[in-house]
């Protein structure tokens, strides 16, 4: 029977049974990516799905709050005008966003968005993240997914994750993000964190010299050795991360 002819009920059969099957670690270890070290392919896919995905696109906030970023999803945007920037050692002018809550400035009621930025982690911890997360709250997550509108998870907030993400120094990447300097925000669909997961930011921007990944991964393992644990940067990130199976990156 073609796609076409199939009823209501069948479609929504046939999601349930997708998402039911859908395994979050195997879809990143099984990745034809994995290994991958740089990134390239994962950027490459990023600008096909951004342009598979453009209706779904949305730029800053208005005055009636619309474009506003929901608890429980995972959020590409651009940042390049970090309002602090003086203050900031470097800043990630792309962020891939988990959103985590929000809050408003006292001095003027704006709204701010407190998120982990998965660009502040390196790749093994950053899948960590995202797998923890989605297996935390994998029923909510799964009953959304293949669905053309994806309702978020507002369970998702740091109360409930900090004790979970505690082993992967999570806190390190949380972030706030002023909505007005955000442009071209996308929504990355549930079933897609696996491919995103791989991506790497398109740059980061320091008031002192130009910041990479090798930069960030170091300042991350700099701010969990505070915890009085120190080994090599490749050994460590395995070992936090959970084991040989991360190897490869």
């Amino acid at each position: 029977m073609g796609i076409a002819l199939l009823s209501k009920g069948q479609k929504e059969f046939n999601r349930s049974v997708k998402s039911g099957e859908f395994d979050m670690s195997k879809k990143i270890m099984s990745h034809k990516w994995w290994g991958e070290r740089h990134g390239w392919k994962s950027r490459e896919w990023y600008k096909k799905y951004s342009r598979e995905n453009k209706h779904r696109v949305f730029f800053e906030p208005d005055s009636k709050g619309r474009g506003l970023l929901e608890i429980g999803k995972l959020y590409n945007f651009q940042y390049v005008d970090a309002k602090y920037w003086r203050k900031l050692d470097y800043w990630d002018t792309d962020p891939v966003m988990l959103c985590i809550g929000y809050w408003h400035n006292k001095s003027n009621g704006n709204v701010r968005h407190l998120g982990i930025n998965m660009h502040h982690l390196p790749i093994k911890i950053r899948q960590q993240v995202m797998i923890t997360v989605f297996n935390m709250f994998r029923w909510q997550y799964k009953g959304e997914m293949y669905r053309a509108e994806q309702k978020n998870v507002p369970n998702v907030i740091w109360a409930k994750l900090k004790g979970a993400l505690y082993r992967y120094d999570a806190e390190y990447a949380l972030r706030n993000y002023i909505p007005s300097r955000r442009r071209r925000t996308l929504e990355i669909k549930y079933e897609d964190w696996p491919e995103i997961s791989f991506m790497p930011s398109s740059s980061y921007r320091s008031k002192f010299q130009k910041t990479t990944y090798e930069d960030v991964r170091r300042k991350w393992r700099d701010h969990y050795n505070k915890r009085g644990q120190k080994q090599s940067q490749r050994d460590f990130e395995e070992n936090v991360a959970g084991g040989s199976w991360l190897r490869g990156h």
